[in-house]
């Protein structure tokens, strides 16, 4: 069976402010009906739109179709994670940190933006490395530790700034991603397990590494032809790699919002939001 090269990681971070924030705002204060500020980091996932304001490539922009016609550069027929996750925080919708003309940081902010990583590189291009054994680029395990590593430090810089509660969205299966299976076993096909086990490796070092700072975390164009489907909600996938906003529902309030410790853990969104 043939296996994928090459894989790149999402880096999801939502970070959730919880005092005053007037340090760099003049005289705006913190409205006292609302305790708390989100700010969110992260890739084409919890992207709302702030593509559409860069000087970046049209892989990276959902301004186009079949996304631009109802969700304002959002990757998905609709709704994601971030909207769903203010709407349940009581939080006015949080707007792309590029929107022209925006200042309103009270509230927080997106600064997702498609085609962003956890590592300096990403810039340039993916960065890459072999699932095979025999890489000459990194093993899985070095890689790991790379970008488990930058997104601490990052959580650290921002925590020395005055962020006290964050949640970190582990690795979906990724081995089961169109993107990723398609082209190895068809549409139909089993997932790829190397690819999956990656994720799993991810998962596992992040978690441990989160637990010692008390956190909790619980249409590509490479596909060039594609049928838009009438209904996208009985779907789990609106294209090769992003979930339809039926889907970004259910990840946002059964799991990240309200699971349980045995699925979020150790606190869920709405215990960082209310405490």
């Amino acid at each position: 069976m043939a296996s994928p090269k090459f894989i790149s990681f999402c880096f999801l971070v939502l970070f959730v402010s919880s005092y005053g924030i007037t340090c760099c705002l003049s005289d705006i204060r913190h409205p006292k009906e609302h305790a708390a500020a989100l700010f969110v980091f992260g890739d084409s996932l919890f992207d709302v739109g702030n593509n559409n304001y860069s000087n970046t490539t049209a892989d990276n922009q959902a301004n186009y179709s079949p996304y631009e016609k109802t969700n304002y550069g959002r990757f998905s027929d609709g709704r994601v994670i971030p909207d769903f996750i203010g709407k349940y925080a009581k939080l006015p919708l949080s707007p792309p940190y590029l929107f022209p003309g925006f200042q309103g940081y009270v509230h927080g902010v997106i600064f997702a933006s498609a085609g962003a990583g956890p590592l300096v590189e990403t810039h340039q291009g993916v960065v890459c490395f072999s699932l095979t054994e025999n890489s000459s680029v990194f093993t899985a395990e070095k890689y790991v530790d790379m970008v488990v590593g930058n997104l601490t430090t990052v959580i650290k810089g921002i925590h020395k700034k005055g962020g006290r509660k964050f949640g970190v969205l582990n690795q979906s299966v990724l081995g089961c991603i169109p993107l990723v299976k398609a082209p190895v076993n068809g549409s139909e096909g089993s997932c790829v397990e190397e690819a999956s086990a990656l994720a799993k490796l991810h998962n596992s070092v992040l978690s441990v590494e989160l637990e010692k700072r008390d956190y909790s975390f619980g249409g590509k164009r490479t596909v060039k032809d594609y049928e838009l489907c009438e209904n996208p909600r009985d779907y789990v996938f609106f294209d090769s790699i992003h979930p339809t906003e039926r889907v970004d529902q259910i990840i946002s309030q059964l799991i990240m919002w309200s699971g349980n410790q045995r699925i979020t853990g150790p606190y869920n969104l709405k215990t960082l939001f209310e405490e």
